[in-house]
């Protein structure tokens, strides 16, 4: 078993030559290579469901299934249990989902499971190996059927096993943050295998439900993490959808965020740039005095420039790193 740490952020087509040329990353190796991947569930998506993940990856003529757990999910970061295993071929083996596997199910036996190869992610990586962090960046697409998902987007992997992970997580923030001031990113805490189960749910023409955080008076740091959780995702499907209720919702949430973040001490500072991203957002709610060809344009038009403006990843990446350095100060433990 390994322990996955990474921090997922989007960027937008136009700065990936960008991306790829930044000074804090030409010290690095890199390489690049084709994956392909399909994703495993039931059909009713027990594992979605419970937040897990199972696939099986290509890599050139090595295929690997890979498990991973629901773990924690914070600001766009992911800590949870990955377990690798090197198999023969494309095709699933229930063989390896051992007791010690079994633990991390919602299920007895591999025996309760009809598994089927629900959607497939195919992209080209670029790898960059730094002194402690894996940084990746993927470009391709997630299909199910006939639907698809465009990938762009980078992770940055704490790879370096003999320092503390709170010191691996507080590394992976100084260079996302350091990345963040060059070009437009936004943390993203939607998984590969999440953007697979929306195309399933596109499909059959039902919305992607994502579920309301709880409100839990006694614990002001959680009950921020879970907003800006839920705002993300939120802000990520209606990227992806262009629904509006999606968007609706995720400025709801941010009013919330707002007010806890008055209620914190450390963080309050942030409460003014979160207005400005409501503020920012909020125009693409305002477009009804235009006409139907006009309000297409004019939508497009500021979308993009907000999807260019970089002060919103850098406050949510900011505020991430504050609630993750006071979770270490509280003594929470990613070992």
């Amino acid at each position: 078993m390994a322990q996955e740490i990474e921090l997922k952020l989007q960027i937008a087509k136009k700065d990936i030559q960008t991306f790829l040329g930044l000074d804090c990353l030409k010290k690095g190796s890199q390489t690049s290579y084709i994956l392909k991947n399909t994703y495993y569930d039931t059909q009713d998506a027990l594992l979605a469901s419970h937040k897990i993940a199972l696939r099986v990856r290509q890599q050139d003529k090595r295929f690997i299934q890979t498990l991973k757990t629901q773990g924690e999910n914070q600001g766009g970061l992911h800590v949870r249990a990955e377990f690798e295993f090197d198999v023969k071929s494309d095709q699933l083996d229930l063989s390896l989902i051992n007791k010690e596997l079994l633990q991390y199910l919602p299920i007895n036996s591999v025996d309760e499971l009809d598994l089927k190869g629900l959607f497939c992610t195919d992209f080209h990586r670029t790898q960059i190996m730094l002194k402690n962090i894996e940084v990746v960046f993927d470009q391709g697409h997630v299909t199910y059927q006939e639907l698809s998902d465009e990938i762009c987007e980078i992770e940055l992997e704490l790879k370096n096993q003999s320092i503390s992970n709170q010191s691996g997580i507080a590394q992976i923030f100084e260079l996302a943050i350091e990345i963040s001031g060059q070009i437009s990113v936004m943390p993203s805490d939607v998984s590969k295998a999440r953007r697979g189960e929306r195309l399933k749910c596109l499909s059959h023409a039902e919305k992607y439900r994502i579920k309301k955080p709880t409100i839990d008076t006694n614990n002001l740091q959680q009950n921020i993490v879970n907003c800006m959780e839920y705002i993300q995702t939120n802000w990520e499907s209606y990227c992806f959808s262009r629904q509006i209720s999606y968007l609706a919702d995720a400025i709801l949430f941010i009013d919330k965020l707002h007010e806890l973040l008055l209620n914190s001490n450390e963080m309050k500072k942030y409460s003014s740039k979160i207005t400005q991203i409501k503020q920012s957002w909020s125009l693409l709610l305002d477009r009804k005095e235009l006409d139907d060809n006009t309000l297409a344009d004019k939508t497009d038009e500021l979308f993009d420039k907000i999807q260019q403006d970089k002060t919103i990843g850098q406050t949510w990446l900011s505020l991430s790193q504050v609630c993750h350095q006071g979770a270490s100060q509280q003594g929470a433990s990613y070992e």
